[in-house]
């Protein structure tokens, strides 16, 4: 019970923090650099002798990927392309959630403008819908179970058990997350501008990812779509427009699970590793300064006067020997 009003708490606590305009204005900013020069070579690596695949010109805007040593790197014609920092300048621009480097469709840009808004865990928006979503889905589960027993008396097998769907869902919306929280822009490249979902035709190992997750999550849907048909027949059908309905918001509140709960994993783990290395330190500076006890002031004494005895006893030992030879 202890460890789930820690949870709630910590829920709460990136709620506030969430919140605040200082936290907004300090995570929502993104790096690109201007070029200053009139022309600037793109190279395709960064050595110096690289070959050059293109050029930039003045007041071009580049979205960084990777920084090495003077160079860095960006999406240039769909080829990671390099530019020296020396034609470039450095900016930063508030808003980054306004900032992309991909030309997406209307449809994608709506998308997209909705992830943002309300899919980014920086913004206590997000951690509502999370707890609302999981919420719903609760409610829903248990409607779901009560449709099932009153269709019960149809059921054409013995071993009956509820069904599992909006669990399955869960889990394939939670394996998104984990890619969405890491390689937002990739996912999103991959869903609007290389299109994953017949067969991936990008480089990027999150193409494959979503195409394997996708296909798990659709052979799923007609395991489960079959298996509703199979206990009640006909009556199945309730069932499976019912809980497909549910099992679009549990991949939702599977998303937002996801994410929550690799956010407040890494703040309990910095907390941990925070307290840990301060207790240490507290540790440390106590034994320094704090005064002995009577008991382990008569301690100390023994082990001196121990230790002595025997420095005592070596050295008698060692006169001995040499009295014998």
């Amino acid at each position: 019970m202890k460890l789930f009003y820690f949870f709630l708490l910590t829920v709460f606590l990136l709620i506030f923090v969430t919140s605040c305009k200082l936290f907004r204005n300090f995570v929502d900013t993104k790096i690109v650099y201007i070029v200053v020069s009139s022309t600037a070579n793109v190279k395709d690596s960064v050595k110096h002798d690289a070959e050059i695949i293109g050029q930039v010109c003045k007041g071009d805007t580049i979205y960084p990927i990777h920084t090495h040593m003077n160079s860095v790197s960006f999406d240039y014609n769909g080829k990671k392309g390099w530019v020296d920092f020396s034609e470039l300048e450095k900016c930063r621009i508030q808003g980054k959630s306004k900032v992309s480097n991909m030309q997406l469709s209307e449809t994608g840009n709506l998308i997209a403008d909705y992830l943002k808004k309300y899919g980014n865990w920086k913004t206590w928006i997000f951690w509502v819908i999370a707890a609302g979503s999981i919420a719903v889905v609760a409610i829903l589960i248990v409607i779901g179970k009560a449709l099932e027993n009153y269709l019960y008396y149809w059921c054409t097998v013995e071993d009956f058990a509820y069904s599992k769907l909006p669990h399955f869902a869960a889990i394939i919306g939670a394996l998104f997350s984990v890619v969405y929280m890491f390689w937002y822009e990739t996912v999103l490249k991959a869903i609007f501008v290389t299109k994953f979902w017949w067969m991936p035709s990008g480089n990027s190992w999150i193409d494959w990812y979503l195409w394997s997750a996708s296909l798990l999550g659709i052979l799923g849907l007609l395991f489960f779509w079959i298996k509703h048909l199979y206990h009640y027949h006909i009556r199945g059908l309730i069932v499976i427009f019912y809980y497909t309905l549910t099992a679009i918001v549990a991949f939702i509140a599977g998303l937002y699970l996801g994410i929550a709960v690799l956010i407040i994993a890494i703040v309990l783990l910095v907390i941990y590793v925070g307290s840990s290395f301060l207790e240490g330190v507290g540790q440390v500076f106590a034994g320094r300064t704090r005064k002995l006890s009577d008991s382990e002031k008569v301690q100390l004494e023994a082990d001196k006067g121990k230790r002595e005895t025997e420095k005592d006893e070596e050295r008698r030992r060692i006169e001995r020997y040499e009295k014998e030879f």
